[in-house]
């Protein structure tokens, strides 16, 4: 670790330092064989690097135009595919906006193989295949058809679980992909899982439009305090676990609505649910810090004990939100170099998250992100 890189100059003209992990000099100098060996060695690849927006994870610098793509395709292999970086990117999302053509249907590939969750989405509320309607990139045709080919794969693979958590997470490039069959005949999934007869996958690919609609009211019921019909209907399927494009969970809206009773019935009911995290990696209970009320829903949201010690993507803790919220925020100068582009304000929370759009269809894509 070299604790004193020069990463830039202040305003006054002195010298700013960051941290700088071993790894990140050997991404950009070494070889792959290197660069696996430092990997295989424990190097650190989830350790925040915050030399320049947007921030993120080590394993992220991977991703860069100028990093050799055979390093870059060793960290794909390697790296956990959870991770994200402060505008909520995965691995996914870094690949496909990733200009160095070098490698980059492999790198893609490796990612889908390890199963990296395709339905992520951003802090815009896009997924890495949004990506390919929103910007310029080159080969979109070719890059979107490995993405959806890996959607058919877990379908005529038979894999529900996969396919249902794609539905649960708002993914909704599902049933308007295609696939071949071995004679070469086009059809779509419905048709591909009841051409093998796929007795479970192929009812639930038929009933996505009422799934997702079930969700959707669940939220809307949420949102407007409707007990009522939270309780009639969020035992039907997974329905209470579905998510909206923000990521977002049952309980994160009625943090959000401050919806006590609500919150109270779907803990007692769901209580996992309280460990989903949006596109941020907020839990609810980072949402609640952000209340005056906090104190009527941290007993419900940390009734596992260790949901408070959970990181954001901008590296804050439960308890580092409160202190920003009660005690004093963080002045954008104090904050490492990389933070201070995007300067995420934790004590807006609640009042950005409540008007938040999320989507390809949205117009107001962040300009800063799209510059990234």
């Amino acid at each position: 670790m070299d604790d004193y890189f020069i990463a830039g100059f202040r305003p006054d003209f002195s010298a700013e330092y960051v941290p700088r992990p071993l790894i990140i000099p050997a991404f950009e100098i070494c070889t792959d064989e290197v660069v696996e060996f430092l990997i295989q060695f424990s190097a650190d690849l989830t350790k925040p690097y915050e030399e320049c927006a947007p921030c993120g994870p080590a394993a992220f610098w991977a991703f860069r135009d100028d990093i050799d793509s055979r390093n870059t395709l060793v960290v794909a292999k390697n790296a956990d595919v959870a991770l994200r970086d402060e505008r909520g990117a995965t691995m996914l999302h870094k690949a496909i906006r990733r200009k160095n053509t070098d490698l980059k249907k492999d790198i893609i590939r490796v990612l889908l193989e390890r199963h990296i969750n395709i339905a992520s989405r951003d802090i815009d509320g896009l997924t890495a295949r949004d990506y390919l309607d929103v910007y310029d990139i080159e080969n979109k045709e070719e890059l979107r058809g490995i993405i959806d080919d890996y959607v058919v794969f877990l379908v005529i693979d038979d894999q529900v679980d996969r396919v249902e958590q794609l539905i649960l997470d708002a993914y909704d490039h599902i049933l308007d992909i295609q696939g071949t069959t071995k004679k070469g005949k086009t059809m779509g999934v419905c048709e591909l899982a009841h051409l093998k007869q796929l007795k479970e996958m192929t009812p639930l690919l038929n009933e996505i439009p009422q799934y997702e609609k079930k969700i959707q009211d669940l939220h809307t019921a949420v949102e407007n305090g409707d007990i009522v019909t939270i309780s009639k209907n969020a035992q039907e399927k997974r329905c209470a676990w579905g998510c909206d494009k923000g990521g977002r969970s049952l309980v994160h809206k009625g943090v959000m609505y401050q919806r006590l009773h609500i919150v109270e019935f779907l803990t007692q009911q769901f209580p996992n649910l309280v460990y989903i995290k949006d596109n941020l990696l907020r839990t609810p209970l980072h949402y609640a810090a952000c209340l005056k009320d906090r104190k009527k829903f941290w007993p419900m949201l940390n009734a596992g004990g260790n949901i408070h010690n959970c990181v954001d993507v901008n590296n804050l803790t439960v308890h580092d939100i409160v202190r920003e919220v009660l005690e004093r925020e963080t002045p954008t100068k104090e904050k490492p170099r990389g933070r201070q582009f995007y300067d995420y304000k934790a004590r807006t929370l609640i009042e950005k998250e409540r008007v938040a759009r999320y989507g390809k269809d949205v117009p107001h894509i962040d300009a800063k992100s799209a510059m990234m």
